[in-house]
């Protein structure tokens, strides 16, 4: 096998692993990389179609139990369309014929292997035409029946052969009852064929007939005859339009000849014909409405003078390539040139007709999408923004939206305001950044009477949009600051929110006149940024609020740990201190913030439950007795029970209840051991011992820190989790870290 050769999926239904062998050997000989799977029987046969993909089956012919054409039959009820090549060590011409019939693409003797790369090679190709063919038909298929107009096509007998479903509804029947049927029983009903159609299948041409049905609707039929192969009888196309309410009054004669010009000439979309040299030799009448052209204004003139100077070197080297290449076609974007200046964009699909003689040049399709890349060049930028909003304040969001809002309209100048509730005053916000640095150095108050402004106001007042292209000769208030940036056209658009104007948004001083795709631009990305204000203000006010939310719980932390300190005045401090050991072991091992905090918190409050034991207990500075050992050991448990049903986001009654456990089991108030006790407890553990050892107590003085990291090492791996025994130490006499005071 070289590196050359082509993978085939081959299915192989042989008893004989040899034979099976000998055909790899064949096919790797011919050329390809086999997949092979062999099956011997029809269960294993139905279970590899199922199982996977296959681009061939080559068969036995005689299998004991299970022949050739048993497996052609799966292959066939399977509903896939593989070649299919039967091998026989002998056959009859009964043997072939009956192979053929059912189905078998091609059969070999045994003893011509050789041959076998060349038929498979052979097959597939003629298996992909199969599929090309089918996926053609299909989409002739669905083309044809997804025209609206009535068609059928008809033989020399008028026997409809082919018809959509738009020629079936005429006559009421389903369209696979059509064919097969004289047309005039089926549509339009009468005792035969229509007198044109007559004359189109015996001589060929084509003919349009008037058609008045009873009730009153009227159509006009186009047949055209289709020839077929020397010797064969011809075929007729018939194209049947209703044309009840446009036609009533003309000839049909006349009617049919205009239809076809009808179809190119009404259309929306922009056709013209382009020759060799460049120059138009036919554009239709909708030039009128897309670029405000009479059609004879631009006949004999060159494509370019209409393309955008910056757009036109790409489209002459494009065309030139088109022309080059017959038959092909290509698609691109353009910015055509208006009557009046101004410029659309245009999206285009070219192909070469130069060889056709009844075009003799190049089809040009072309459609207005000036509006659908404004669309996409807005939800592209308002897209920017709205990530670009969640790491900028509200003023610098106001001033990018109007930014890109002037961007899209190709304006000089920006502002945007804010109404108040009773829609008398407006607030400016932000002027655009081109306006700051270029056009404005007026000064005046941030706040004004609605009533004062000027006539870009007319917003407010009307709740619409309005649009001046000419502000010098526009009817209305004209009072601007002094220093204000020269007036020569704006838009201002209202944003309006429970019937209220809440927003103006304006641009200013294109150098084009303002459109309504201008003011479509500037009403949706302006509402749009209005929605992101609001957001993102709730967004900062849900914060505002988290933070004093936060704040207030740390408040309440603070007073359960001053109850607990006024308890034992001895020991003030060590709840707050034993807390900031514990996060600082809690960091050195990796844990993330969140974690942190709720140690933390577990920190300052794992000695709540000491409100429980007898103050004098706390204080005294003698040894304790058991019971009063008994009494202060409760404390765990008293702040388990204290803590259990405050809904805190970490498992703070937990570690509190487990901070005087030990990993060896010689703990309380559980003698829980290992990995039974949380980590946090853990930590905690290490930390309130070595808070508590180096600190003063009413029964002794402070050991300090060094007695407490001995005992620390001393109990690493017994009492004390190892990983945070290490970090607590490393902590101290690595990082140089202190208890604070």
């Amino acid at each position: 096998m070289t590196e050359t050769a082509t993978p085939l999926k081959v299915l192989i239904v042989e008893d004989s692993e040899d034979d099976a062998r000998l055909l790899l050997r064949e096919l790797r000989r011919g050329g390809y990389a086999p997949e092979p799977a062999r099956v011997d029987s029809a269960a294993a046969m139905r279970a590899a179609l199922a199982d996977r993909t296959w681009d061939i089956i080559v068969s036995d012919y005689m299998i004991p139990g299970f022949g050739g054409l048993e497996a052609l039959a799966i292959a066939k009820e399977s509903g896939l369309d593989l070649p299919f090549i039967l091998l026989s060590n002998k056959a009859s011409e009964e043997t072939l014929v009956e192979a053929m019939r059912a189905g078998a693409t091609d059969f070999l003797m045994k003893d011509r292997l050789d041959r076998l790369g060349p038929v498979v090679k052979r097959e597939l190709i003629d298996a992909a035409a199969r599929r090309d063919l089918k996926q053609a038909q299909f989409e002739w298929r669905t083309a044809f029946d997804a025209v609206q107009d009535a068609i059928f096509i008809h033989d020399a007998e008028f026997r409809i052969v082919r018809a959509n479903v738009a020629y079936a509804a005429l006559g009421g029947l389903p369209v696979a009852q059509v064919a097969g049927k004289r047309y005039w029983e089926v549509f339009p009903k009468r005792a035969g064929p229509l007198p044109g159609c007559r004359s189109v299948t015996a001589t060929g041409g084509m003919v349009e007939e008037r058609i008045d049905c009873p009730d009153g609707t009227t159509y006009a039929s186009r047949a055209f005859s289709v020839k077929g192969v020397p010797g064969k009888a011809p075929f007729s196309v018939h194209v049947i339009q209703d044309i009840t309410e446009r036609n009533r009054v003309q000839e049909a004669l006349a009617r049919s000849e205009k239809h076809f010009r009808a179809l190119l000439e009404h259309a929306s979309d922009l056709v013209a014909v382009v020759d060799a040299n460049g120059l138009i030799t036919y554009i239709s009448p909708s030039v009128r409405q897309l670029g405000g052209y009479e059609t004879d204004e631009l006949m004999g003139r060159s494509y370019l003078e209409l393309t955008h100077p910056e757009d036109a070197p790409g489209a002459a080297n494009r065309y030139a390539e088109l022309i080059r290449s017959p038959g092909a076609l290509r698609k691109t974007h353009f910015r055509f040139r208006r009557k009046d200046g101004s410029w659309i964009l245009l999206e285009s699909v070219a192909r070469n007709a130069l060889a056709d003689p009844l075009i003799a040049g190049v089809v040009i399709n072309a459609r207005d999408v000036t509006e659908r890349e404004r669309a996409e060049r807005r939800t592209a930028a308002l897209l920017q923004l709205s990530v670009a909003a969640q790491a900028i304040d509200v003023e610098t969001l106001l001033r990018q939206g109007l930014d890109t809002m002037q961007q899209l309209t190709g304006s000089a100048i920006g502002f945007l305001h804010f109404v108040s509730e009773d829609q008398t005053q407006v607030e400016l916000a932000v002027w655009s950044t081109d306006t700051l640095a270029h056009y404005f150095q007026a000064e005046f108050d941030r706040h004004y009477p609605i009533a004062a402004a000027g006539i870009w106001a007319d917003c407010v007042r009307l709740k619409q949009p309005v649009v001046v292209n000419d502000y010098a000769t526009a009817a209305g208030i004209k009072v601007l600051p002094q220093g204000h940036a020269e007036l020569r056209r704006f838009i201002s658009v209202p944003v309006i929110e429970d019937e209220r104007v809440r927003m103006i948004v304006g641009v200013g001083n294109a150098a084009d006149a303002y459109g309504n795709g201008d003011v479509e631009t500037i009403r949706l990305f302006s509402q749009d940024l209005y929605s992101l204000v609001q957001r993102r203000r709730a967004e900062e006010q849900v914060k505002l609020h988290l933070t004093q939310l936060q704040a207030a719980f740390m408040r309440t932390v603070e007073v359960a740990t001053n109850l607990s300190e006024m308890r034992d005045p001895y020991t003030a401090g060590h709840e707050r201190r034993v807390a900031d050991i514990a996060a600082a072991i809690g960091a050195a091992l990796g844990l993330d913030a969140h974690r942190l905090e709720g140690l933390r918190i577990a920190g300052l409050l794992h000695d709540v439950g000491k409100i429980t034991v007898p103050a004098e207990i706390l204080v005294k500075p003698g040894r304790l007795t058991p019971i009063e050992l008994e009494l202060v050991q409760s404390h765990a448990r008293a702040s388990y029970d204290v803590l259990k049903d405050v809904q805190f986001p970490w498992p703070v009654a937990e570690v509190a209840l487990q901070h005087h456990e030990r990993m060896d089991g010689s703990g309380y108030p559980q003698g829980l051991k290992g990995d039974q006790i949380r980590l946090e407890a853990r930590i905690l553990a290490v930390a309130d011992v070595v808070e508590a050892m180096a600190s003063h107590r009413p029964y002794r003085p402070g050991l300090g820190i060094a007695a407490a990291l001995a005992e620390i090492e001393r109990g690493k791996g017994s009492a004390y989790d190892t990983a945070v025994a290490d970090a607590c130490l490393k902590l101290f006499r690595e990082t140089d870290y202190t208890i604070p005071t």
